[in-house]
């Protein structure tokens, strides 16, 4: 609940302009991840260091949300970026994870058929797939934001 909280203040303070997007060099944790969810620019023109510090951070708020799934359908923007995204903030065990899921499964993450505002419709979707055991795996990596702290650090005139 805490950790929810914390999110929801963060979401808060910088739809509200009380909290810079640009600068988050201050941030750490689900902060971090939070914060860099909430580009400026779409994706395609952020600078590749933003790029993929968004692409993941988007990952992370989807998984831990809602699944895979869920991002596929909620960030179609960041999908053609995510295998470089996760290799460039150092998650090359996220990488791996999501590369063989999607070889196991044969899904193509770009198939339109995530992008459905009809809610039955997209439930059946999680029955199509093991879901589960990607967003089961994906716990029990190094957390993201740990990766994003550290990458952010080793680029800092990016942000």
């Amino acid at each position: 609940m805490k950790k929810l909280l914390s999110l929801l203040l963060v979401l808060a303070l910088i739809l509200c302009g009380c909290l810079p997007r640009g600068d988050v060099s201050t941030l750490s944790g689900d902060d971090l991840v939070v914060a860099l969810a909430f580009p400026v620019d779409d994706v395609s023109s952020m600078s590749p260091e933003r790029q993929a510090a968004y692409t993941a951070a988007c990952l992370e708020l989807e998984v831990m949300n809602g699944g895979l799934c869920q991002f596929f359908a909620n960030c179609p923007d960041c999908v053609a970026y995510l295998p470089e995204a996760l290799s460039a903030v150092g998650a090359e065990d996220h990488r791996k994870l999501y590369e063989g899921f999607l070889s196991d499964t044969g899904i193509d993450p770009l198939d339109p058929v995530f992008q459905t505002e009809d809610m039955d419709a997209f439930s059946r979707l999680y029955e199509l797939w093991p879901w589960e055991d990607f967003d089961d795996a994906y716990l029990s990596l190094t957390p993201i934001p740990e990766l994003l702290e550290a990458y952010i650090q080793s680029n800092p005139d990016a942000f």
